[in-house]
């Protein structure tokens, strides 16, 4: 996943449902005290990236949020871990 662009609901169609396949299998794997079936995992992410190539869906060319509000709440909410550091 390295440099994934948020571009147009890529982070929320693909790497998002990678990710919560990847942690579901690991935490499935730990609830049920059996190692993380990986070759199980690659066939299966595999086969999700392959119909992924396959869909015709379309995504938005405009954010559909406010970039100035979402900076804004962010920096509310970690204005005080970067003020620690200085």
């Amino acid at each position: 996943d390295y440099a994934n662009r948020g571009w147009g609901g890529l982070t929320r169609s693909f790497y998002r449902e990678r990710w919560k396949r990847f942690t579901d299998g690991v935490i499935a794997a730990v609830s049920e005290d059996k190692p993380f079936d990986e070759d199980k995992f690659h066939q299966d992410i595999t086969q999700f990236e392959y119909n992924w190539t396959l869909q015709k869906d379309s995504f938005p060319i405009v954010s559909e949020e406010d970039p100035i509000q979402i900076a804004d709440s962010l920096i509310l909410k970690y204005d005080t871990y970067f003020t620690k550091a200085q």
